[in-house]
């Protein structure tokens, strides 16, 4: 894969887990969209994994959907896939939020990037794009700079530009 090490992350296709947190073995009860720990899916080889984040009642967690039919917590998961990304120090993880306002409370993007800033290290390897007009750093620039983290949301209704904003205390969430 050393051909792709001079493209731009942007131009970059990343395997994607879509409702990653979704599975049968995390109890997740009804239609769980996989049947293994989205952990298991980066030893596979995916280095996507797109997580929906809930406020159920206050207490933040991956769901799909409704609160009640299967959760995952947010610190743990994060900290299980910083784990994997200090075991294994020149990949590269894009990790699509769903910000999903339509189950239980508002998600709060502060509260969320409180949560991420309680696992050691993690967003210290976040890559914050913070002017659109200029080219994305390439892939072996990202490793380099131990900037393997792309986080981008996804709001309901918004414009799908949107997306690859990354959270950041330096970013505004319109």
């Amino acid at each position: 894969l050393y051909s792709i090490c001079d493209l731009g992350v942007d131009d970059i296709l990343y395997a994607t887990v879509h409702n990653a947190m979704a599975t049968s073995e995390d109890g997740f009860l009804f239609l769980p969209n996989h049947h293994f720990k989205l952990e298991d899916a980066l030893e596979a080889g995916y280095r996507g994994i797109n997580l929906d984040v809930c406020n159920c009642g206050g207490n933040y967690q991956f769901c799909h959907g409704v609160c009640h039919f299967g959760a995952r917590d947010i610190v743990e998961v994060f900290a299980n896939i910083n784990r994997f990304l200090d075991l294994n120090p020149t990949e590269v993880v894009a990790i699509p939020l769903q910000i999903n306002n339509g189950v239980g409370d508002t998600v709060d993007i502060k509260v969320l990037y409180n949560l991420m800033l309680q696992v050691p290290g993690f967003t210290d390897k976040f890559y914050v794009h913070e002017n659109l007009i200029e080219d994305w750093p390439t892939l072996r620039e990202s490793i380099d700079a131990n900037k393997v983290r792309i986080i981008g949301h996804e709001f309901e209704n918004r414009n799908p530009a949107q997306v690859l904003s990354s959270i950041s205390p330096h970013t505004s969430v319109s």
